[in-house]
């Protein structure tokens, strides 16, 4: 699975935030307010640079924007790209959802 190119899983994930935030009618203060209802303290700033910078989630934000979102956590990875950068490697689209699955062993 190495290689270069590729579009970058953090931009996807940046990308379907701003998609499916916007497709549940939620402005980026409403997604900040509900972050904190969750636990995580988040302002509209936040949001703003989630959805358009490189400042990368954690997992306990992944989880808590898919609640917020209420969308699988794995709806935040979708792409209809081929190929997707991973740190410094490229994964095709099935293995990325396999490896999400847990059943990358055997690809």
């Amino acid at each position: 699975m190495n290689g270069e190119g590729g579009i970058g899983i953090e931009d996807i994930v940046r990308r379907n935030i701003a998609a499916l935030r916007a497709k549940a009618n939620l402005t980026q203060q409403a997604l900040a307010d509900e972050m904190l209802l969750r636990g995580v303290a988040w302002t509209r700033e936040t949001v703003a640079q989630v959805e358009t910078t490189n400042r990368r989630i954690g997992l306990t934000e992944a989880i808590a924007i898919a609640a917020c979102l209420d969308v699988p956590l794995a709806r935040l990875t979708a792409t209809g790209a081929d190929t997707v950068s991973v740190g410094e490697s490229r994964w095709t689209a099935p293995y990325l959802a396999a490896a999400i699955a847990g059943t990358a062993g055997g690809i």
